[in-house]
């Protein structure tokens, strides 16, 4: 029975038309809509199912295409290329002394008005009992007002409180109050050029809140922001380098705020904002240090055009650090921005540190509950509460510069006297070139 019933079942198949067949095979395939298009006994309807399947198909075959297409290019998460040039550019090199400012520089109003607001906080925190005396530059010597315990604190306020104290003036005051650039840097040599004269045409300079006047060799614009050449380097070693020797002027350090003496380096690219207290290292006095420099590029790709990162020279208005210093885009001087922005929102001020215009620079000494305010958006702001991460993304290409540092002792006994007979010649002629430019010079 059951052969006979699939013989009919065959038979019956072979009877039918063509037509007949592709109606039986709609009625029976998986494919969406194509079914409905069989059944329906309407022109109108068969019309608006014709419509959905081509439609359907096209958008199958575009996608696939596009899958296709993506697959042949093979993307990769990571890739990694190692080059050799014999031309490379020399990095940006930010230099700038550990102590912001000149003790001789500091007058006596500072100080009388930086004791006062640190006795009165200490007397409202109980800590001591409000002393009286002479808080001279001369005689500044907390500790015989306060514990060890308490004078750590006492150093705190003295820093936070100066540091907000020159924060109010203006730029033309600071620069003359920290280390001059004759007097920092004694020698420069890059490829046998000396390059410490000339100033602006290897070097600008910036204030940073916390080391003060910073001098940036090879960062491709001087002071009044003009285009300088950047350098190249054809060879590796100290002959394809930079050479420097710094002053540091260690006699005139405040002890308050520079307890370490030394210089603070950054290497960086050209037209990036540098960060000396987040990405500097420290170099030591009577030391040789020597940094070697590896460079990186990095490129990142948006693959959904999201925002995951950002091009470097996009214009971003809230960015303080390119409107005042024109430098490219990067995380760092986002996030700064960011907080800066929030604080003066919230508190009406921002902290020092932070390149605002004066009027915006909160004053810890009139308006000591700002502070307060400032510290809990600090607070927020590490606990990423203000939304900074997403606002500042990585930046789509980046330019690294890894270093390495070595040091040896310096100058070696050998060269002791060399290098004070060049000491005493240089003094004899700077003494030389004031007398020859007469009193108005001395002035």
């Amino acid at each position: 029975m059951a052969g006979a019933t699939e013989q009919n079942v065959k038979k019956s198949e072979d009877n039918q038309s063509p037509k007949e067949l592709i109606k039986d095979f709609c009625g029976y395939t998986t494919t969406h809509g194509v079914g409905r298009l069989a059944e329906a006994r309407t022109l109108f309807s068969r019309f608006i199912w014709t419509i959905f399947i081509l439609g359907a198909f096209t958008m199958f075959i575009f996608q696939t295409h596009g899958l296709f297409t993506l697959w042949l290019s093979r993307p990769v998460a990571t890739v990694v290329k190692v080059k050799h040039n014999a031309h490379v550019s020399f990095p940006a090199v930010t230099i700038c002394n550990q102590n912001p400012i000149k003790e001789s520089e500091i007058s006596k109003r500072y100080l009388d008005e930086i004791y006062k607001e640190i006795d009165e906080r200490m007397k409202e925190q109980k800590n001591v009992a409000s002393q009286e005396g002479d808080r001279s530059p001369t005689n500044n010597d907390t500790t015989e007002y306060y514990t060890p315990e308490e004078q750590l604190i006492v150093d705190y306020l003295f820093e936070d409180l100066l540091l907000s104290f020159l924060a109010l003036e203006n730029q033309t005051t600071l620069h003359k109050m920290g280390h001059k650039y004759e007097d920092f840097v004694y020698d420069c040599n890059f490829r046998g050029i000396d390059c410490r004269k000339n100033y602006s045409e290897y070097w600008n300079k910036f204030w940073d809140y916390r080391y003060g006047n910073c001098y940036t060799f090879n960062g491709g614009v001087d002071d009044d922001h003009n285009n300088q050449t950047v350098l190249e380097t054809h060879n590796t070693g100290p002959s394809g380098g930079l050479k420097l020797n710094l002053n540091i002027e260690s006699n005139e350090y405040v002890p308050e705020i520079s307890q370490a003496a030394g210089a603070r380096i950054v290497i960086h690219p050209q037209g990036e904002m540098p960060f000396p207290d987040e990405e500097g290292v420290n170099l030591v006095p009577g030391f040789s240090t020597a940094i070697g420099v590896r460079r990186e590029v990095v490129i990142r790709v948006d693959p959904f055009n999201n925002g995951s990162c950002r091009n470097p020279d996009s214009k971003q208005k809230n960015d303080l650090y390119k409107v005042k210093y024109g430098s490219f885009y990067s995380r760092e001087s986002c996030m700064r921005s960011c907080l800066a922005i929030a604080q003066i929102k919230k508190c009406g001020c921002a902290d020092a540190r932070f390149p605002v215009e004066e009027r915006h620079i909160c004053d810890k000494i009139k308006k000591p509950d700002t502070e307060i305010c400032l510290d809990d958006l600090t607070t927020q702001f590490n606990e990423e509460g203000l939304d900074c991460d997403t606002d500042c993304p990585v930046p789509c290409s980046e330019l690294i510069y890894k270093t390495s540092m070595s040091m040896a002792e310096w100058p070696s006994e050998g060269f002791q006297d060399v290098l004070y007979n060049r000491v005493i010649k240089r003094k004899n002629a700077a003494a030389q070139n004031q007398k020859a430019e007469g009193p108005e010079f001395l002035k």
